[in-house]
């Protein structure tokens, strides 16, 4: 009886090594797969300095844009949603100061995002900008639609454009959200020139 009970006790110590060692590889750090994209602003074409700044409200994106995942356009009016390729940032806010950024470096006006304002009420216009539809294919056409506003300070005639762009992406989420800078570039140096005639 004395021989099992130790011969029990030897088991029970080689199990317990034994799941010792299968824990401790399953709590031993792995590499992360996640990967973070950014939005780069893409400097605009020199424009005329208009005569009005420029407050940018909160961008309006589609619902599916509300998220750091990477999502694109899968098969049949499908949403891919990549669980490792991410934003670094939210994409509203990523337009938001690509947006800025390139206007400002066209030097048609200075811009305000949200909740800072021009310190000039008199020549604060506001900027609005709705995007119906910023989706792609990984590897193929992404395209930007939707429309921007103007409203000039005192209640004076406003600009209402809508747009439409479309580029061709190169592999990857990489190439995905080089595409979407460069469609938010464009949709700054219209914006652009339009500030620059006011």
């Amino acid at each position: 009886m004395k021989l099992s009970r130790t011969a029990l006790a030897a088991a029970a110590l080689a199990c317990a090594a034994s799941l010792s060692g299968c824990i401790s590889d399953l709590l031993a750090p792995s590499a992360d797969p996640t990967v973070f994209h950014i939005l780069s602003p893409v400097p605009a074409q020199k424009a005329s300095a208009g005569k009005y700044d420029a407050n940018l409200l909160p961008i309006q994106l589609p619902q599916y844009m509300s998220r750091a995942q990477i999502v694109s356009a899968g098969e049949g009016g499908t949403l891919e949603i990549s669980e490792f390729d991410r934003w670094a940032e939210l994409p509203s806010n990523g337009i938001e100061r690509a947006v800025a950024v390139g206007i400002e470096s066209s030097g048609a006006a200075s811009v305000f995002p949200y909740p800072s304002v021009s310190p000039d009420p008199e020549k604060a216009c506001s900027l609005k900008i709705f995007i119906y539809e910023c989706l792609g294919k990984i590897g193929g056409k992404v395209r930007l639609m939707g429309k921007w506003q103007i409203d000039l300070p005192g209640g004076g005639k406003g600009v209402v454009r809508n747009f439409d762009f479309e580029v061709s992406s190169k592999d990857g989420y990489g190439g995905s959200a080089s595409a979407l800078s460069e469609l938010v570039g464009r949709l700054s140096a219209q914006i652009s020139a339009e500030l620059s005639k006011l």
